[in-house]
């Protein structure tokens, strides 16, 4: 199932991580005045070039230029994406992930709307693309050697121009729709 976690609990993670702990468990990193260092893990090299400052709670390599949060380490190093990142960090360090449920209704709820318009507004340009009106767009696809079938399937790129006029052909009701998206 996917959902939104909280803005408020990824901050909580993130305050929770220490990224020295996080750094150190993954890569052997030596303590320089305030900061930590190391050989890069994401480039080869001769010199250590990868900071750790806890103070800021970021890290930065000089010779390749990545750098980072602890969530950006993690994703960079084991190659997950932010949500596992977050999962992963809020499991070593005892905190709850939960759904956010009111704004998982809401953005599900805005994204069948949305989904919904774009199907609305693909089969609006599908059955114009063979009217009188829309000549000159039929023409470059068939310069571009489109046959038809394609055309259907992969939907027409369209302008703002053509959207304005969509909405406008339609009623108001449905461009107050389109609005509120």
């Amino acid at each position: 199932m996917k959902y939104r976690i909280p803005n408020e609990t990824i901050e909580e993670v993130r305050k929770a991580a220490d990224i020295v702990e996080i750094i150190s468990s993954r890569i052997h990193i030596k303590k320089v005045g305030n900061a930590y260092k190391a050989k890069c893990p994401f480039h080869a090299e001769k010199n250590p070039s990868f900071f750790v400052h806890p103070d800021r709670q970021i890290y930065k390599c000089f010779g390749c230029g990545k750098g980072g949060n602890v969530f950006h380490f993690l994703m960079t190093f084991e190659g997950i994406t932010f949500i596992d990142a977050v999962r992963h960090l809020a499991d070593r360090y005892g905190i709850r992930l939960g759904v956010d449920g009111r704004n998982h209704e809401k953005y599900r709820q805005k994204n069948i709307e949305v989904f919904q318009l774009l199907q609305w507004a693909a089969k609006y340009f599908q059955d114009n693309l063979y009217s009188s009106k829309w000549h000159r767009a039929r023409e470059y696809l068939d310069q571009r050697k489109r046959e038809a079938s394609l055309n259907q399937r992969e939907r027409c790129k369209v302008r703002k121009s053509n959207i304005e006029r969509f909405i406008s052909f339609n009623s108001s009701t449905e461009k107050t729709k389109c609005e509120k998206i």
